[in-house]
């Protein structure tokens, strides 16, 4: 009687941990281009982790698409039918060895785990995710002292990869080959982009987008300053999905898992990618998207831009996922160009956090240390920011032989003013109680523009009274910060650009 092998259905998942720090972590000098190759790279490292995991049982390109649950930001779920449980367990080990090897030097770590499908969704993927996470409590501090004594790898290999997504300008299939001498190895494969070879299309990774030089070449951050008007300063802006989490763990069904995850990738690829991408966007050229997948994503670029685009993705999230009732919320960090990439990015972390979990409700948005409803700034930020900006013009008039005149009816608000009246209106929203001595100077400083005075005088003594009347806490805040950042919004946009630096 020949042997039989019990083979099973199983759920297997790669996490990837430290991305944020990996991709960051880098010097000032040739920043853009090691940061594309950092984030490239990583999804890089799961396709190839996938395709092991694929060609280690056969599975053929045609049903390789069924087989993938998730691939969403930093990890993957599979579903593998009819699979030997001994075979899949040296499988994962191997490549955990494999993982650990290639990330050693990095601030990468990569965790395996699997468990066997009963026909119980909701419950297999709690104990995957649970699985998951009992491993990396014992692999990431052995990880941790191996990397103490572990060599840096050679920068050249993210500048390699960027190097390449660069010259394909978004165009082609990625390609990857095993024991291949065209490198950068990556698990013991190389990658190549090209037209005319089927693959892994291109245009499925926001992390392909390069902004370029009008030479071909890579656009520095300094470059991106120049994309606009106003202040140039830089931006680095974050955008995570509320609760993300826990609607996956309400998910009872591997099928609705797929197609919702499938949702995410068509939202956060296709439909912002046309966004930032396409030659007509407002942002093409002019924004790097350094992540972008199913539950968070970092771009960098010119200050004004990502405040933009901060509000196209919330108003957009908030239709396309109307269903699901999710919310996504985001951080801006505005920064001078030379600051420290890093140390911007550390901020708009900890940003974010406060605007993800500082209060009770969900989908925020912080932007100068202040948590904002999205709403408020769209509403009522914006539309005071822009009363702002048109009252800091002056009004050019000229006589008959066509010189420049002042007239007494010339009425401009100068920045000096507007920001001792942002100031002004910054001490009222910290006290407990109606102040009337600020009060009254905030009417003193905006007394050059006498239409200007009295709209925003009304309304900001509006906002104090509806501060006082509410019972939610962030709206309370709200009320009192809209007229401080509205005036340093409209500050920044009316300062002219400093000579660029070659």
């Amino acid at each position: 009687m020949p042997n039989t092998v019990s083979t099973s259905s199983f759920l297997i998942k790669l996490q990837l941990f430290g991305i944020q720090d990996f991709i960051f972590n880098v010097k000032s000098k040739g920043a853009a281009a090691e940061i594309k190759g950092r984030s490239f790279y990583i999804k890089l490292l799961l396709e190839v982790s996938k395709k092991i995991i694929f060609e280690t049982f056969q599975i053929d390109l045609k049903a390789q698409p069924s087989c993938i649950i998730s691939n969403s930001g930093g990890y993957f779920i599979l579903h593998l039918e009819n699979i030997a449980s001994d075979k899949l367990e040296n499988c994962v080990s191997n490549l955990q060895a494999k993982l650990k090897n290639e990330l050693k030097g990095t601030e990468l770590k990569a965790v395996l785990a699997f468990t066997e499908s009963t026909g119980n969704y909701k419950n297999d993927i709690s104990l995957l995710n649970q699985n998951l996470q009992d491993k990396s409590y014992s692999l990431l501090s052995v990880f941790s002292d191996f990397n103490k004594f572990a060599p840096v790898v050679n920068q050249s290999k993210w500048t390699s990869v960027s190097t390449k997504v660069k010259n394909a300008d978004g165009k082609g299939n990625v390609i990857l080959e095993k024991n291949s001498l065209k490198g950068p190895l990556i698990l013991g494969y190389s990658f190549s982009i090209k037209e005319e070879i089927e693959g892994i299309p291109l245009f499925r990774f926001m992390e392909s987008y390069i902004c370029k030089t009008q030479d071909g070449g890579y656009s520095t951050f300094q470059d991106l300053l120049w994309h606009g008007k106003g202040e140039p300063k830089l931006g680095v802006l974050l955008m995570d999905v509320d609760g993300l989490g826990q609607y996956f763990n309400s998910i009872i069904s591997l099928a609705t898992h797929k197609a919702f995850d499938e949702k995410l990738q068509v939202f956060f690829v296709n439909q912002l990618g046309k966004q930032i991408k396409f030659i007509k966007s407002k942002y093409n050229e002019s924004v790097y998207v350094v992540t972008a997948g199913g539950d968070d994503s970092a771009f960098v670029g010119r200050w004004n831009n990502l405040l933009n685009l901060a509000m196209d993705i919330e108003i957009s999230f908030k239709e396309e996922f109307k269903k699901e009732k999710l919310t996504i919320s985001g951080a801006l960090v505005i920064v001078n160009p030379k600051y420290p990439i890093i140390r911007a990015v550390k901020l708009a972390h900890e940003a974010l956090k406060e605007a993800k979990y500082g209060y009770s409700t969900k989908g925020n948005f912080s932007l100068f240390g202040e948590i904002i409803y999205w709403y408020t700034l769209q509403k009522e930020i914006f539309s005071l920011r822009e009363r702002f900006r048109k009252g800091m013009k002056s009004e050019k008039k000229t006589d008959s032989h066509g010189k420049s005149i002042t007239t007494n009816k010339e009425v401009r608000l100068t920045r000096g003013l507007l920001a001792r009246a942002r100031q002004t209106a910054a001490n009222l929203s910290s006290k407990n109680h109606l102040d009337l001595s600020d009060y009254f100077k905030l009417d003193y400083y905006l007394r050059e523009n006498q239409k200007l005075r009295n709209e925003v005088g009304k309304e900001y003594r509006d906002y104090l009274i509806k501060a006082e009347k509410s019972t939610d806490e962030l709206e309370r805040r709200n009320y009192k910060m809209i007229l401080p950042i509205a005036a340093r919004l409209a500050e920044l946009d009316t300062r002219g650009k400093k000579k660029k630096e070659k």
